[in-house]
């Protein structure tokens, strides 16, 4: 191939070009996005802008590019446009010396194709290699006059990075507008007819040059190559530069600037993405850290889990929290890459810690792939989960930023410092935001109103325990989905609560383990030093108790079937508004100094109804349709009979009831 076939296939093929000529100054392999910036600025179109990121050689491309349109003689009349005259001269200095370095083989060959070299004349601001070709360096805010070379005004612009935050350019709207104005009056008006314009630059700003010119689609052609972006087809995160950063290296990176607290650095630097500091979402001072524990409220357990079940895909977000009043307390939160089973493992060890009312996971998450592994070990460990599926919501982000206006207001608390959580909103919207996705679900958890509002921690007694002689109640209910019990006792004027069950199934299937292990919590237990209390009083017994639909005619949900089989009696509640009203008079009223309704922590499932499972939507009067309905309804049923019988509840007399729930004391036995 002689030389000028030679040189008309390089024109021809602008990656071929480049690593004929430079690949000797590459480190690293090229990235594909490396070759479309080859491509883009051999290219006729007028004016491209890069935001490209740190460190992945956008001043060397440029620098390569100029010195081939100059060898080609594509352009007569070169400007390098820099911060400074200085960087602008550093810059123009690297492409002159691709026409003096007589030590690099590839820099001698090009030399020598295509007969360049200097010229005169040869300075550091300007330089004419020895073909004519013009080249010249200029700071930002210079004067351009005198530009032009002969007759020949600037027909290629390379601008690297002319905007920077040491200089102060873009840290007000001043300084800002100051840059836009010389670019405008100075910049555009020296540009030659039918000249290029290759820029590229680090958005600082939403309002810097940069970010405004990726806005003008019409006249400007913007390529933006982040560090890592997800992949399309898998979600996964993917490095722009394999060879060079590594997903892990970025993620090491990520970390060290925001431990200093410069994630608005990792996100301007290495995401290309424009941060304005006085207008992000959550700032440092919003975030208020009050050590305190759980009490009895209400707390829910959010989980936001990654679309992906691979261990390198984005994390998932787990918060624990409360509402308080008004306040949003946060417990614990995290955001991990977690395998699905690490995920169900992290479910069942909140709900031991914290017994939570909800457990809120996020619908396709839990509908796709976690919904079978959580049953499955729910029955392993003979525990039933508070699961409701949360809707995605549309718009994320807007999602998230609901939560601003709680923290502008100090309403949300941290019960300690939770570093990811902390970062991720600082960092938002940018970056991960699995954490504060998880979070602001707690405002749609927030709308629902418990039944009992007057519900408060002294009705909670540590000490309360079965009481011998005294007839106990296990109050049942279903739905052919769940099964309940609820163990109370009529103690000296109080309505005593003392455990819970809730199994999964119809009572056909359930009601026996129900029964039976109700019977062991009624079992002698021993006194302290070892000495034993006596055996349980045969009257003792439970008697079993159920909401009056169960007694109609055409019931579907089998619950008297099922304790006839167990040879039990089934007795016939009250009417459940009644008994509403009568627990609401319970927990205002006092017996014997203490709340006339109390109950044992041992009641879980109790304490999480009475904390606000057990609610109603804002618009609505009746409670929400839940487990927590299905285990408070036969207890209203029992109080409703309290309201009318209370002399007799706490009794040892056998009583039996009629079909239609009329009560008589029977002589037949137990």
């Amino acid at each position: 191939m002689d030389k000028e076939q030679l040189i008309h296939a390089l024109a021809l093929d602008p990656c071929l070009a480049h690593a004929t000529f430079f690949r000797s100054r590459w480190q690293n392999k090229r990235a594909p996005f490396h070759k479309q910036m080859e491509l883009d600025f051999h290219s006729s179109i007028p004016r491209i802008l890069w935001l490209v990121f740190r460190g992945a050689g956008k001043s060397t491309k440029l620098e390569e590019g100029a010195v081939l349109e100059v060898a080609f003689r594509r352009c007569k009349n070169l400007v390098v446009l820099g911060e400074s005259e200085s960087r602008a001269v550093e810059r123009l200095a690297a492409i002159k010396r691709c026409f003096e370095d007589r030590n690099d083989d590839n820099l001698v060959f090009l030399q020598e194709l295509f007969d360049v070299g200097p010229g005169d004349p040869w300075t550091e601001t300007r330089a004419c290699t020895s073909t004519g070709i013009m080249m010249q360096a200029f700071g930002r805010g210079q004067s351009l006059r005198g530009v032009k070379h002969l007759d020949h005004r600037p027909d290629l612009w390379l601008i690297d990075d002319v905007e920077d935050k040491e200089s102060g350019s873009v840290n007000t709207p001043e300084a800002r507008k100051k840059t836009s104005v010389w670019f405008a009056s100075t910049v555009l008006p020296a540009v030659a007819p039918g000249g290029r314009m290759r820029m590229a630059a680090t958005p600082l700003h939403p309002e810097a040059l940069a970010p405004t010119l990726a806005k003008a689609s019409k006249t400007w052609a913007t390529r933006v190559y982040p560090i890592v972006y997800p992949d399309p087809d898998t979600g996964l995160l993917t490095a722009s530069w394999p060879d060079r950063f590594s997903v892990d290296d970025v993620s090491r990176i990520r970390e060290e600037l925001e431990e200093i607290h410069e994630g608005e650095t990792f996100t301007q630097e290495y995401l290309c993405q424009a941060t304005d500091l006085s207008s992000q979402t959550f700032t440092e001072d919003m975030f208020v850290v009050k050590p305190q524990t759980p009490s009895w409220h209400a707390v829910y357990a959010i989980y936001d889990p990654a679309r992906t079940t691979n261990k390198s895909s984005a994390t998932t977000g787990k918060v624990v929290a409360s509402w308080i009043g008004r306040k949003l307390v946060v417990w614990e939160s995290d955001a991990k890459k977690w395998m699905p089973d690490e995920i169900v493992s992290d479910i069942f060890e909140t709900e031991a810690r914290y017994s939570p009312t909800i457990v809120g996971v996020e619908e396709n998450g839990l509908n796709e792939w976690l919904l079978q592994p959580l049953r499955a070990e729910g029955a392993r460990r003979g525990v039933l989960l508070p699961l409701r599926p949360l809707n995605a919501p549309k718009g994320k982000l807007d999602f998230i930023r609901g939560l601003q206006t709680y923290f502008k207001a100090h309403e949300v608390e941290f019960a300690a410092d939770m570093p990811e959580l902390r970062k991720q909103l600082l960092g938002f919207p940018t970056g991960h935001i699995d954490a504060p996705n998880a979070l602001a679900y707690m405002l749609r958890l927030k709308l629902g109103v418990p039944i009992y509002e007057n519900f408060r921690e002294e009705c909670i007694d540590p000490e309360l325990a079965p009481k011998a002689n005294t007839q106990a109640w296990l109050l049942v209910n279903t739905d052919a989905q769940i099964t309940t019990g609820v163990l109370v006792q009529m103690q000296k004027g109080r309505l005593a609560i003392l455990a819970d069950w809730m199994a999964e199934g119809d009572a056909g299937n359930t009601l026996r383990e129900i029964v039976e292990e109700c019977s062991l919590a009624l079992a002698p237990s021993l006194a302290p030093g070892g000495r034993s209390k006596g055996a349980m009083d045969p009257r003792a017994a439970p008697r079993l108790l159920a909401p009056k639909r169960h007694f109609e005619d055409y019931s579907l949900y089998g619950l008297r079937p099922a304790a006839r089989k167990l040879g039990l009696n089934l007795a016939i509640g009250g009417d459940g508004l009644t008994g509403r009203e009568e627990i609401r008079g319970l927990l205002r009223r006092l017996a014997h100094g203490s709340p006339a309704l109390v109950v044992s922590p041992s009641a879980r499932w109790v304490l999480r109804a009475f904390a606000g499972g057990y609610a109603r939507d804002s618009d609505k009067v009746d409670p929400s349709d839940n487990p927590y309905r299905v285990l408070l309804e036969p207890l209203e049923a029992f109080a409703a009979l309290l309201r009318v019988d209370s002399p007799d509840m706490d009794s040892g007399a056998n009583y039996a009831y009629t079909a239609d729930g009329r009560k008589y004391i029977s002589a037949l036995a137990r």
